[in-house]
C-alpha cells in the first residue's frame, strides 16, 4: 500500500492554505458576527444569574462559577452544530460538488482540513473567545454598578471545568465531545440539503430513542418500580469517584468516535464514485 495515495504532508499543506484562501470572506464574516452573538450571550447570561448574597453584613450580588461553565458547554456544542454542520462547502451544490471531487487531494485530506478548521482551530479560538467576551461583558455592567455592590469571581481562560473533576474525568469529557464532533461530521456528510437542520433533527430522534428504549428496558426488568414515563437506572459507586452510569456514558461517548467518522469518510467516498 503506497501511503502517499492518502496522506502527503506537502499536498495537506497546500490544500488547507487554498480552503483558507478560497472561504477567508466567509471564515472572517462568521467570526465577526460569532464575536457580537458571543458577547451579547455573556452579557445577557450575567445580568439574568446574579444573586444575592450578605458579605460581611453587607447585601452584594455574584455569580455562581457553575453558570459560566454551563454556558460555556451549550454554547460550545450550539456553535459546533453550525460550524461542523457547514463543513464541505462545495458539496451543497452540484457543479461545486464535481470540481470538489476532482481536486487532485485525497479524500483524508480533505477530510483531516475541514477537521482541522472547524474543530481544532475554532475550539482554540471559542475558548480564549468566550473568556474575552465574559470579561467585556463583565466590563460593561461594572459601567452601571456599584462595584463594591458586585462580587464575581475571577475566570481563568481554562476554567471551563468543574475544580473538583478528577483527572481521568476530564480526559473521558473531552473525548466525549471529540464524539460529538464525529457525529456532526457524519451528518454534515449524510445529509446533502440543509445539513444543520436535519443535524440537529437527527440528533432529537437519537436522544429520544435512547428515552424510549430506557423507558421500555426499565418496564420489562422492573415493572413494579416504574410508572408511566419514569425509568430506573441502576447505579453502584466505583473506586475513585466513578460509578456506573459514569461508565457506561462515558464508554458510548468515547466508542461512538470509531464509527461516526468512518461514515463520514465512506460517504464522501460514496460521492468521489
Amino acid at each position: 500500500m503506497n501511503l502517499q495515495e492518502y496522506f502527503n504532508l506537502n499536498r495537506f499543506w497546500l490544500y488547507l492554505k487554498h480552503d483558507l484562501k478560497l472561504y477567508k470572506k466567509k471564515y472572517l464574516g462568521f467570526i465577526l458576527s460569532f464575536i457580537l452573538v458571543l458577547f451579547l450571550i455573556d452579557l445577557f447570561v450575567i445580568e439574568q444569574n446574579l444573586y444575592i448574597v450578605k458579605v460581611e453584613n453587607n447585601y452584594v450580588r455574584t455569580f455562581r462559577t457553575e453558570i459560566y461553565q454551563v454556558v460555556f458547554l451549550l454554547t460550545l456544542l450550539m456553535s459546533w452544530v453550525l460550524v461542523i454542520g457547514s463543513s464541505f462547502l462545495p458539496l451543497r451544490k452540484r457543479s461545486s460538488t464535481i470540481n470538489y471531487l476532482l481536486l487532485p487531494v485525497s479524500l483524508l485530506e480533505k477530510v483531516l482540513v475541514q477537521f482541522i478548521i472547524r474543530v481544532v482551530v475554532f475550539t482554540c479560538l471559542f475558548v480564549f473567545l468566550y473568556w474575552i467576551e465574559f470579561k467585556l461583558a463583565l466590563s460593561i455592567i461594572y459601567l452601571f454598578e456599584d462595584k463594591q455592590s458586585l462580587i464575581v469571581p475571577s475566570f481563568g481562560v481554562f476554567d471551563f471545568f468543574e475544580k473538583s473533576l478528577i483527572f481521568s474525568h476530564k480526559i473521558i469529557i473531552i473525548l466525549s465531545l471529540f464524539s460529538v464532533t464525529s457525529f456532526l461530521f457524519a451528518a454534515t456528510t449524510y445529509f446533502q440539503k440543509r445539513p444543520v437542520l436535519n443535524t440537529v433533527l437527527a440528533l432529537g430522534v437519537l436522544v429520544l430513542l435512547a428515552f424510549v428504549f430506557s423507558v421500555v428496558m426499565s418496564h420489562i426488568l422492573l415493572p413494579d418500580e416504574v410508572n408511566g414515563f419514569e425509568m430506573k437506572i441502576f447505579d453502584r459507586e466505583l473506586p475513585n469517584k466513578w460509578n456506573t452510569i459514569q461508565i457506561c456514558l462515558s464508554t458510548i461517548g468515547v466508542m461512538s468516535s470509531l464509527f461516526f467518522f468512518p461514515i463520514a469518510y465512506f460517504k464522501l467516498k460514496e460521492k468521489e464514485a
